[in-house]
């Protein structure tokens, strides 16, 4: 019996609660009991007529602002600033690491670089060609001619011809010459 009346008494509650706000009921199935003597209707309410769980329960308005939000709240701030830090800290050290596995990239390409050159070096005919281009070496029974301004003769035929076609004039009526077309031009 104790069972119909406490699934009865439950119904009542959820019935009684379905469009209001409550307040939850404190030690109600011990204490209740006590105070109305243990006598219980058959639909879960007690002998004066008042429903053992929603007679206790008025209805409350719902609250949009709560304590627990605010110390919610609080709680993620202080979380943040703690951590503010700390993640700048990773993310510049995430970037430094970046950077430098990025010069270690260029520096390992540099190394392989370096190292193929090595290894030609190691071929005989590599040096041969490098000490006839470098050093002008030849081989016993070659004879190696060098001509001398070649380079210069290019370059001069590039150059404009000066306008002035006189080089016997002394210096000082160049000179003199040289400040008068400077002075119109």
């Amino acid at each position: 019996m104790s069972r119909l009346s406490a699934a009865a008494r439950r119904a009542h509650e959820r019935e009684s609660a379905r469009y209001s706000v409550r307040q939850p009921v404190i030690g109600w199935a011990k204490d209740e009991e006590a105070a109305d003597g243990g006598a219980r209707t058959k639909d879960g309410g007690s002998a004066n007529g008042a429903a053992s769980g929603a007679g206790n329960a008025a209805p409350v308005p719902a609250k949009s602002f709560s304590g627990r939000l605010l110390a919610l709240g609080v709680v993620l701030v202080t979380i943040t600033v703690l951590l503010a830090p700390t993640v700048k800290t990773y993310l510049e050290q995430r970037a430094e690491i970046n950077a430098l596995q990025g010069e270690i990239a260029v520096q390992q390409d540099e190394r392989a670089e370096l190292r193929h050159q090595l290894a030609r070096w190691e071929d005989p005919a590599y040096i041969k060609q490098q000490a006839r281009n470098r050093l002008f070496l030849v081989m016993p029974g070659e004879t190696r001619y060098l001509v001398m301004g070649a380079d210069d003769a290019q370059d001069q035929s590039n150059v404009p011809a000066s306008p002035e076609g006189d080089e016997d004039v002394p210096w000082v009526d160049a000179l003199f010459e040289s400040i008068k077309r400077s002075g119109t031009d």
